[in-house]
């Protein structure tokens, strides 16, 4: 989880704030609530299914962030113009 956070937080002090909203956006409301709600549900996993979400969320998360930081974009975002 920590990977996910330094990744964000280093993008968003960058000036980029537009990829860590789509990236959180995606992880968290795309895959992490109703794969929470999937595993909480169905599976045996019962309330450990949350719990399971919020990793696969954040290993998704700081997967998704690994080719944009090499990608370089976040550094030619300008912030005043």
């Amino acid at each position: 989880m920590g990977a996910g956070q330094v990744f964000q937080n280093s993008f968003q002090m960058a000036g980029d704030t537009i990829a860590p909203l789509l990236i959180t956006l995606v992880s968290l409301w795309g895959v992490g609530i109703p794969l929470a709600y999937v595993l909480s549900s169905f599976t045996s996993l019962g309330e450990f299914g949350i719990a399971w979400a919020v990793v696969i969320s954040m290993i998704l998360r700081t997967v998704a962030y690994i080719p944009y930081f090499y990608s370089g974009r976040w550094l030619r975002v300008k912030m005043f113009t």
